[in-house]
């Protein structure tokens, strides 16, 4: 938290409770493992958008600084490897796929004009979505 004035302010990455659980598991040319994640959502400056009606202007009202908070975030994570031993060095092959579940993590709010361009609405973004990556790699183990 940071010190201001008479209050203490979250920072923005606050997450007194998380856990994370991985396991894995090797021989001599498989490896897998997998990782789950779990923590309080991060804190948040609450937001109000009040349309303009009736003749009076609309309001965009900011809430006390990280004050609320985001959804709790999760995550699944897993990535698997194979290696082919040659002459002159090994060729990995690895996979890697990050948010498996595809979990919607809140992270921000996006203020975009409204259909009459005349205010704001919000919406929620995300987080990462499932992504998968892909890889190979040589390492060279040179004469012996």
């Amino acid at each position: 938290a940071d010190d201001l004035g008479a209050s203490d302010i979250l920072r923005s990455w606050d997450q007194p409770l998380a856990l994370s659980v991985g396991l894995a598991w090797q021989d001599s040319r498989l490896a897998l493992s997998a990782l789950a994640g779990w923590h309080r959502g991060w804190p948040r400056s609450p937001v109000e958008l009040i349309a303009p009606g009736g003749g009076d202007p609309g309001e965009i009202v900011l809430g006390r600084r990280n004050s609320a908070r985001w959804r709790d975030f999760y995550s699944l994570d897993l990535r698997g490897s194979y290696t082919w031993p040659m002459t002159r060095g090994d060729l990995v092959l690895v996979l890697e796929a990050t948010n498996v579940t595809d979990r919607a993590n809140e992270c921000c709010l996006r203020l975009q004009a409204d259909d009459s361009g005349n205010f704001f609405q919000g919406e929620i973004d995300h987080w990462l979505p499932a992504v998968a990556n892909l890889g190979v790699s040589w390492r060279w183990r040179g004469p012996h």
